[in-house]
């Protein structure tokens, strides 16, 4: 029993790491959906980018500066930030901006809770998600938004871009993520990846609805909302949002658990 019990965990590492790209790869090549569109749309998007932060008084203005450098009309962006109980001079710095709209909360109650309210106080057609710490390449949103010409797509992710100082300019470090990379893209060609990058994501309004307060990985369940709803949910290359890996073992075993409990939960929900 515990010898077919030891095969059978092989088996499941095998085809999890090793047949199942193989497979969505050659699939991927025989059933190309890729997205297409040619020229320029008649009419572009209104969006609002939703960021929720918490004690960024180091990094938000930085921000604002990236998002205001962004290659996209002004009169068709709205930047929402939430303060989520913020206990530093974040939300001093917020309060003083007439360019923003701002959604002050004294209390902490977490990420997910103020999404939904920065959802339901946005009136775009498109919402993009960011965070503080991530800068974006100057034409990403135009590379996330020109997706939804295709009206079977609902939900557009970017990719996470690595910079260090051997690759100031940005790099894909490390085996593991050029093969992220490779399956989301895969899926996307095929129909759908749910793995979206919760830092650049681009998701149309009316397939938006509230979330739990207490889930984990809010990059996965919004997204769900769209692909439950028969709309495709496809990788965008060409928008870019940048980072800085984390050197800190611990850090990254934390965000791993973090991850994983996640994603039982969401297997529990779904």
């Amino acid at each position: 029993m515990a010898l077919k019990l030891f095969w059978i965990s092989v088996a499941f590492i095998a085809y999890t790491y090793l047949l199942y790209p193989l497979l969505i790869l050659a699939v991927g090549r025989l059933w190309d959906r890729t997205v297409r569109f040619d020229g320029e749309p008649d009419e572009l998007p209104s969006i609002t980018m939703i960021i929720v932060a918490f004690n960024e008084e180091k990094r938000i203005e930085a921000k604002l500066s990236n998002c205001r450098e962004l290659d996209y009309p002004a009169d068709l962006l709205e930047i929402c930030i939430v303060s989520d109980g913020s206990t530093d001079g974040t939300a001093n710095i917020l309060r003083a901006r007439d360019d923003i709209v701002f959604i002050e909360d004294p209390e902490n109650h977490g990420k997910p809770h103020q999404l939904n309210r920065a959802m339901e106080r946005a009136g775009n057609e498109i919402l993009v998600f960011s965070d503080t710490r991530q800068m974006y390449n100057p034409t990403a949103l135009h590379s996330l938004v020109c997706n939804f010409r295709d009206k079977r797509v609902g939900c557009v992710s970017g990719e996470l871009v690595f910079r260090t100082p051997e690759h100031p300019t940005g790099s894909n470090i490390g085996l593991y993520w050029a093969y992220e990379k490779a399956l989301r893209e895969a899926e996307s060609r095929i129909d759908s990846t749910l793995g979206v990058t919760g830092a650049i994501y681009a998701i149309r309004r009316e397939l938006t609805a509230p979330i739990p307060d207490d889930t984990i990985l809010d990059d996965i369940e919004i997204p769900l909302g769209a692909f439950s709803r028969g709309y495709r949910v496809i990788f965008e290359p060409g928008a870019m949002a940048f980072d800085t890996p984390s050197t800190e073992i611990d850090a990254e075993f934390r965000r791993k658990t973090r991850t994983l409990a996640g994603n039982y939960q969401l297997f529990s929900r779904n």
